[in-house]
């Protein structure tokens, strides 16, 4: 027996292409467009479902309801039959013309002058579309057998000709429904920045903040995101309410941790159950995003991309109060469900959080380089991965952030708790407006204690946890800081706690404080009013 594996391509330049939201979900729904085609024309030319071994074909939870995001990945593999290699190249063949057809339906409202052949030799020349056949032993694993063939054809790279480029970017520039949203059922214009970051607001009085962003959209599609931020601050219904955050917007990318070394181990029989997972999950991580007010843009498995704001306030309906929940939390309560899943893995998060002005394309590289190159790499007391890397961009130029394993432990009394627990704890507990002058003057004099701290945790090795605590008790020791005692203890143990979890290595105390001085900074952002100079 034989198997097969395709991989389609230039997923990363084609989402660099973006600059708005309704274009980076263009960009990615296109390749699970492509790839759920693919697999479509091939059962009809006579593939049976069950020799697909992934992507894994259960519908989601709910069939009747789309989700609007893309939940088919770039690479399939399956069993092959004699003369399935012919029926794949017509299976691409068939629908590379269905998406030149859409493509070509939808640029020629604006350009009269262009024909379908053009657009199909764009796509042809444009698409990354590799496959190859490979002989099948029972014995095998499949994905590990054909994945080291794929990631090299991966990596061929094509000339691109600028004319097309010039189509796919169109494409992607194109307003209103086409093809792709008509497939995903995404009924109505995709959310701008502004309006997914300031949605929080819409709790305090939805029919006012719905009116003030109708008066700032243009043609339907674009909108005035400026004019909206200077409506929504001014308007008596939210000036009090608005925050420098509701300006920022959260990028959000995840992706399971060794899942390859997972299904490595796993026979031809044991990765369609283990595989089955994924679908399931991906539908209940876009409910999640969605029900946090977040955006979902790709939910392949453990491959996760979405947009959420910083913060969003949401109704206990026994006493009608309102709490709020930020973007760990929502990070938490996904991670939550994939264990639920895959009790043996984890998923790693990179989050950028940037300026609504900000270039959409850069905030997307920063959050794949928090995933890639800081939560995937980082190990914290012999632990590896299962962590959230995150930086915060500020308009001002200044950025912060750091990295944390996000394991939550049940025991959060003090001395117990873990870094992670312990941020969310001051996360949770530290978000009263009136506290937000104190809490930027204490982050300044821990920035004006970096130095002997750094002494501290040098010279005095022995006892070092009291030590930190008389440090901060002394140093904090007025009598306007009693009413903030707790929470200066708290951030005495997070101290602690970071600079012994650092491998001390060659400069390394810098990240250490970088660490400390990103999660009260944090803090200070979830809580800051908002001021334009900042």
């Amino acid at each position: 027996m034989k198997i097969i594996g395709l991989t389609i391509g230039p997923i990363i330049k084609t989402l660099g292409m973006a600059k708005k939201t309704r274009e980076i979900w263009t960009a990615s729904y296109l390749f699970s467009f492509l790839m759920k085609t693919i697999i479509h024309q091939l059962k009809q030319l006579g593939l049976d479902e069950k020799n697909i071994i992934i992507p894994n074909q259960n519908p989601p939870s709910d069939p009747s309801k789309k989700l609007k995001a893309g939940f088919f990945p770039d690479r399939l593999i399956f069993r092959a039959m004699d003369g399935d290699f012919e029926k794949l190249k017509e299976a691409v063949n068939i629908s590379m013309q269905i998406i030149a057809n859409g493509i070509y339906e939808k640029l020629r409202e604006e350009n009269n002058a262009l024909n379908i052949e053009k657009v199909r030799d764009a796509l042809d020349s444009y698409l990354q579309i590799y496959f190859v056949e490979k002989d099948f032993d029972q014995d095998m694993n499949p994905i590990v057998e054909l994945s080291s063939y794929l990631d090299c054809i991966e990596r061929q790279t094509k000339f691109i000709h600028i004319d097309t480029n010039q189509v796919i970017q169109k494409f992607l520039k194109s307003k209103g429904k086409n093809f792709l949203s008509l497939d995903a059922g995404l009924d109505e214009r995709f959310k701008s920045l502004i309006e997914i970051a300031s949605c929080e607001l819409e709790k305090i009085d939805k029919q006012i903040y719905y009116q003030t962003i109708k008066k700032y959209i243009i043609n339907q599609y674009d909108e005035d995101e400026t004019s909206i931020i200077q409506a929504l601050k001014t308007d008596e219904a939210f000036k009090e309410e608005f925050k420098m955050y509701h300006k920022y917007i959260a990028i959000v990318q995840a992706d399971g941790d060794d899942i390859g070394e997972t299904i490595k181990e796993k026979k031809l029989d044991q990765l369609k159950i283990f595989t089955q997972g994924f679908t399931s999950f991906a539908s209940d991580a876009v409910h999640i995003i969605q029900d946090y007010g977040g955006t979902p843009v790709y939910a392949g498995g453990d491959d996760l991309l979405f947009f959420a704001p910083i913060v969003n306030r949401f109704k206990n309906e026994q006493d009608s109060t309102y709490s709020q929940r930020n973007i760990f939390d929502l990070i938490n309560e996904i991670d939550a469900k994939f264990k639920e899943k895959f009790p043996d893995n984890t998923l790693s998060y990179g989050v950028s959080i940037t300026y609504y002005k900000f270039p959409m394309n850069e905030a997307l590289v920063e959050a794949r380089n928090q995933l890639e190159n800081h939560a995937k790499k980082h190990s914290e007391n012999g632990k590896r991965k299962n962590a959230v890397a995150f930086k915060v961009l500020k308009h001002s130029g200044r950025a912060f952030g750091t990295v944390f394993q996000k394991e939550l432990m049940k025991d959060d009394s003090p001395g117990n708790r873990n870094i992670y627990t312990l941020v969310m704890k001051l996360l949770k507990d530290f978000s009263d407006k009136d506290k937000d002058k104190y809490l930027n003057s204490i982050v300044h004099s821990i920035q004006a204690y970096r130095g002997i701290l750094k002494e501290l945790f040098e010279h005095v090795p022995d006892q070092v946890e009291e030590r930190v605590k008389h440090f901060f008790a002394n140093s904090f020791d007025e009598e306007i800081h009693d009413e903030y005692r707790g929470y200066i203890d708290r951030v005495a143990e997070l101290v602690y706690k970071v600079y012994i979890a650092v491998p001390d290595a060659e400069k390394k105390d810098d990240r250490k404080f970088q660490a400390v001085y990103a999660v009260l900074r944090t803090l200070h952002f979830f809580n800051q009013d908002d001021n334009e100079r900042q």
